[in-house]
Parts: C-alpha cells; structure tokens; sequence
C-alpha cells in the first residue's frame, strides 16, 4: 500500500538540499516508497525507490519510465493546479544586451524600433 502522496516544489535553489551553491532548480514529488526529480534547466528524470536504496544511487527513470512518466504527470498537473512559478533562465552577466533574449513588456519591436 502506498503512503499518502507528498509534493514538493522547491522554487529556488536547493540550498538546503545541497551542500553547494550551484545546485539545479529542481521539482520533486513523493508518492509512498517513490521519489521522482525532475531537473528544471534540462527536463531530466530522476526517479529512486527509497524502500530499496535509500541512497539515490541508482536512477531507474529509464527501467521504469512507466512509473516515471506516471508521477512526472502528477507533478506537472500539481504545478498547473497551484500555479507553481517557474524560474527563468538567467542570462549571463557577460552576454551583451543585443544578445539577451527578448521576452515580457520590454520586448524588441520587428526593425528595432
């Protein structure tokens, strides 16, 4: 019997789950003995039985993309219930204005006007 589903949505960084400052955005869900990651800046899965190996060592996301893909749905349809905000793509100090893309109210005109 599955536990009780817990989802979790770390909208920044996650400082707290890592040692280091340069770990990915990520979105988790819990779903009884499962944990599913997915990885925000590349879309990659990461799905572990924690009853089995409590370690996160093997990722079974490609053994079981049934169950992967099953709780990546959950996940996506939680975000959209709750309207999880989503973080943007930083834009590199060193690229140069012209080159960053051009998104919300400050959007580029066609002809550069």
């Amino acid at each position: 019997m599955e536990h009780a589903t817990r989802v979790l949505f770390p909208a920044t960084r996650r400082k707290h789950l890592a040692a280091c400052d340069t770990a990915p955005p990520v979105s988790l869900i819990h779903s009884g003995d499962w944990k599913l990651t997915e990885f925000l800046e590349d879309g990659r899965l990461e799905l572990y039985n924690l009853r089995n190996e409590i370690g996160e060592t093997k990722n079974l996301a490609t053994e079981i993309s049934e169950k992967a893909k099953a709780l990546h749905a959950r996940l996506v349809a939680w975000r959209a219930e709750v309207k999880a905000p989503m973080p943007a793509k930083n834009v590199p100090a060193s690229m140069p204005a012209a080159d960053a893309p051009k998104t919300g109210k400050g959007k580029s005109k066609p002809g550069g006007e």
